[in-house]
């Protein structure tokens, strides 16, 4: 087993496992001190009727769909070895554990935002793909097989997402590219623009929408009865069109709850049976939807050239 022994080669552990994600650090989190958020969704209104004078007027009540969320539990241990009480930097060492723990936990977390899915795994929150109705899907491909993306067709998606304003684009880096390349060299007019954020840096808008990749997104997606179905074994991916918010807020959209702790790293000591340290980091956590149309997509896409 390979021992980490002196604090210069700690000191230069690099990050080689790197990806870009725009969306997690986008959804708000309210932190719960029991383990399921509830709320109500609007399902019907009431029907007005117009009345002649002194006609009794009928009753009307709205109705609503509660809809419930539930905490899941993520968590993974961090071992130090004791033979790390021997060096000068052994708390470095437990340090660098746990680092890396916190970081493969929001790799998880990342993933599961987008391909989570609690009916497949009960043991694992509904990411964004579970989370689109059918109502708010457009459909790339045909049967199993996918397509090129159309700007009309995304059109089409945008005008789906009627509860506010859609703060993302999410795509692949392959569509990223496809969608910069009929930027670059269409002789047609496009919708798609390059300016400066507030930090400087350059960014890509789509009608105004911040266009984005997002590295947790694949391109080898599986679509069946011409919709998405998997997340491995194709050659397609999807477009997102995000809104956030919390289920209270102005604008209800994508959303996480977590344990009161949030993300919570704790000693657990030393093991009866073998001379090792244990830290753990444990997330309790899950993602909802506020509005049904606070969300759109765009799935079946193949990694060729975008048309109009």
């Amino acid at each position: 087993m390979q021992q980490r022994s002196t604090e210069a080669f700690e000191a230069i552990v690099i990050d080689e496992i790197i990806n870009a994600d725009p969306t997690l650090p986008r959804v708000p989190f309210e932190s719960l001190n029991g383990t399921q958020k509830r709320y109500l969704r609007e399902s019907t209104i009431a029907t007005p009727s117009f009345y002649g004078l002194d006609e009794e007027l009928p009753e009307g009540t709205p109705t609503t769909t509660e809809v419930t969320v539930s905490l899941e539990q993520l968590g993974l241990n961090a071992d130090t070895h004791g033979l790390a009480d021997t060096l000068e930097n052994s708390m470095g060492q437990r340090a660098f554990k746990l680092k890396q723990t916190a970081k493969a936990m929001l790799e998880t977390v990342g993933d599961i935002l987008i391909y989570g899915n609690n009916t497949s795994n009960d043991k694992e929150p509904n990411g964004i793909h579970a989370l689109t109705p059918a109502a708010m899907t457009t459909n790339e491909g045909s049967t199993a097989t996918g397509a090129q993306l159309n700007f009309s067709n995304l059109d089409a998606s945008i005008h789906l997402v009627k509860s506010g304003k859609i703060q993302l684009l999410s795509v692949t880096r392959e569509i990223h590219r496809q969608m910069g390349a009929f930027v670059n060299f269409s002789s047609t007019s496009t919708p798609i623009r390059t300016e400066k954020n507030s930090f400087g840096e350059f960014i890509r808008m789509y009608n105004e929408t911040e266009l984005v990749w997002n590295d947790r997104q694949v391109q080898t997606e599986t679509i069946a009865d011409s919709t998405f179905s998997a997340k491995l074994g194709g050659a397609t991916s999807s477009l997102f069109l995000l809104q956030f918010g919390l289920p209270n807020s102005g604008n209800p959209g994508i959303f996480g709850i977590q344990g009161a702790d949030g993300m919570q790293p704790f000693e657990i000591g030393w093991l009866e049976n073998k001379d090792v340290w244990r830290d753990r980091v444990r997330w309790r956590l899950a993602f909802g939807l506020g509005s049904t149309q606070a969300i759109g997509r765009v799935d079946g896409i193949t990694d060729v050239a975008v048309a109009a």
